[in-house]
């Protein structure tokens, strides 16, 4: 099942910011697929997922203020959308840390999230590199 994310904000170390239209689809064999003006940051997103831990951890919760006010380089998507699942919990991906969800997400989503995610991560870490772009 593939995990899409969408209205994505895109944080860069130097702290610019690109707030995004497009989606980036993620799935399960390590593929990555970018739409809309996700194509023009491919690289530095696809970077970046294969900076964040590669082992399966349990998703984090945070309150939604903290991850509003997070500026740590990364991705954040506003909607996630999981097969047929949508999940208005924003998702922040960071190098070197674990995935976070915003507090109140629905259990089943998350664990459904947490599945598909470790998967994904699982596929990249064994060698899947290759971005595709739609």
């Amino acid at each position: 099942m593939s995990v899409e994310l969408i209205r994505l904000k895109l944080r860069r170390a130097d702290g610019t910011v690109a707030l995004l239209s497009g989606s980036v689809v993620l799935h399960p064999d390590g593929i990555i697929d970018f739409f809309g003006d996700t194509m023009a940051h491919a690289d530095t997103i696809a970077a970046l997922l294969d900076r964040c831990n590669a082992a399966p951890r349990p998703l984090e919760e945070v309150p939604l203020g903290a991850m509003v006010r997070d500026t740590a380089a990364g991705l954040t998507a506003d909607r996630i959308r999981i097969g047929i699942v949508t999940a208005l919990s924003p998702l922040c991906l960071r190098p070197g840390q674990p995935v976070t969800v915003a507090e109140g997400m629905d259990p089943d989503a998350r664990a459904l999230l947490q599945r598909e995610l470790a998967t994904f991560r699982a596929s990249r870490a064994g060698g899947v590199r290759t971005p595709m772009a739609a």
